[in-house]
């Protein structure tokens, strides 16, 4: 360690130094809302429909029963339908098993459409459309 050789940089007069530059503390960033105060009012609000004001309704919780309005609905009305209230019987039925399929029946003046008249319709309509052929 002996040999060891030190060396000095030399070093400018304050006087001659540039300016110690230091950075501004930075400014908290991330989302503003708005800033420029743009669009005041904003998107309006959505108009909430029927069916979604009902669902925010019956989820809410009976204050004094403790349990959800649409659970209390459901037990009145299973009350009602055995009760012989066939409106509610019916409503239980609709909701339970699905309301039942209706068929639908082609007539005309109460007598059912046959095949042989829906033929000779055809044949009235292709007569009375221009002919198309070519020669």
């Amino acid at each position: 360690m002996d040999n060891e050789q030190t060396t000095t940089i030399p070093v400018a007069p304050p006087e001659l130094m540039p300016p110690i530059i230091t950075p501004e503390p930075k400014k908290e960033t991330g989302f503003v809302l708005n800033p420029e105060g743009i669009n005041k009012a904003g998107r309006p609000k959505k108009n909430l429909s029927m069916v979604e004001l009902l669902k925010q309704e019956l989820g809410k919780v009976d204050p004094n029963l403790k349990i959800k309005y649409k659970r209390i609905i459901a037990k009145q009305l299973v009350i009602q339908a055995s009760n012989g209230n066939t409106k509610a019987l019916r409503e239980v039925f609709d909701r339970v098993d699905g309301r039942p399929k209706q068929s639908v029946d082609l007539t005309t003046n109460g007598q059912t459409v046959i095949k042989e008249e829906l033929g000779k319709l055809r044949e009235l309509i292709n007569e009375c459309r221009p002919n198309t052929t070519t020669t």
